[in-house]
């Protein structure tokens, strides 16, 4: 029985080992048919695959974009790494649509036939984007010359490849048929422009207030962007008045500076400027914080040296906009 028994169990494992042979011989079926779940990848043109990338150096991934296969209206998304692909993708000539806010959309017609076993890369343009703005006016009353009004503009911008990749940045104003160009500041995203009497008329600067401007950004693809539009909302031309000290005034080291009340439809605050004047050149040596309405004095905080000096009040709206009196006069012995 011991003997039998044995015999049976190894003639099962050989047929075992044989049906294992038999399986592995056999050539594997084609896959041909659509609902196949391996159809898609039995072919080797079957599967497109593509990275977006960024337009500069050195081409950082763009991830989250949307990408379409046209004309099989088929979408996919890029990974973190910028990689796609499409499976099941039918040999030819097909379009393939890219597309994510901030970034210019692109179109490109590819023939699957060439592109076997290869990632295809596409590069996307960033679009420039106003970050901040901030409009405003200035008007310094003075004894000499006349008073100077402008308008300036202060800007940060921004763009996926980098502000480098910007070109122009420039003020458009359609009622006047005119645009300005941006200076640069010491940061790379920041710009700015001042309009004054130099620049245009008086008239056309007045002309300004409640106009619509608009900021236009163009990169070095040439894509343009408009913002705005944006608004000069006044130009405060009623200064407020200094009282003391004035008139090459006597005082000492520390004074005390007074001014007359302000009465404006909007809200201010108070600014005081004090000058040195070093050979007849002022040179601006304290502004203090902003001060409230009510407040009609200010001390100097400090010991100033001797010499001669003049000071200024000046108001300040909400909206950045700036008024200031003239040069009020003291001596320091």
């Amino acid at each position: 029985m011991y003997i039998s028994f044995v015999m049976i169990k190894t003639s099962q494992i050989v047929v075992i080992i044989g049906l294992l042979i038999f399986v592995a011989c056999v050539p594997d079926a084609p896959h041909d048919n659509p609902l196949d779940p391996f159809y898609q990848t039995s072919k080797g043109i079957n599967v497109f695959s593509g990275q977006v990338l960024q337009k500069n150096e050195p081409h950082a991934p763009i991830g989250d974009c949307l990408v379409s296969l046209l004309p099989e209206q088929q979408f996919v998304r890029t990974d973190n790494n910028g990689k796609f692909s499409f499976a099941g993708t039918q040999p030819g000539r097909h379009r393939i649509a890219v597309s994510k806010t901030g970034y210019d959309s692109l179109l490109k017609t590819i023939d699957f036939d060439t592109v076997r076993n290869r990632i295809v890369h596409f590069y996307l343009n960033g679009t420039p984007f106003l970050k901040k703005i901030k409009i405003y006016s200035e008007y310094i009353d003075q004894w000499w010359p006349d008073p100077v009004t402008s308008m300036i503009v202060e800007i940060t911008i921004g763009d996926p490849d980098g502000v480098s990749d910007i070109r122009d940045i420039r003020l458009s104003v359609p009622s006047q048929d005119t645009s300005f160009a941006f200076s640069k500041t010491a940061r790379p995203d920041s710009f700015f422009l001042r309009l004054d009497e130099l620049v245009v008329t008086r008239q056309d600067l007045f002309a300004l207030v409640g106009a619509q401007q608009y900021v236009i950004l163009t990169d070095e693809s040439g894509t343009e962007v408009t913002s705005g539009p944006h608004y000069l909302i006044r130009i405060i031309t009623s200064t407020p008045q200094t009282e003391s000290p004035t008139g090459l005034q006597v005082v000492d080291a520390q004074p005390v500076f007074t001014w007359q009340p302000y009465i404006a439809q909007f809200s201010y605050k108070y600014e005081i400027l004090i000058f040195f004047l070093n050979a007849g050149i002022p040179i601006l040596i304290h502004r203090s914080a902003e001060l409230e309405p009510q407040q009609l004095q200010y001390t100097y905080p400090d010991s100033l040296s001797p010499g001669t000096y003049f000071w200024t009040v000046a108001i300040r709206d909400r909206l950045g906009n700036f008024c200031r009196s003239k040069e009020a006069t003291f001596i320091v012995p």
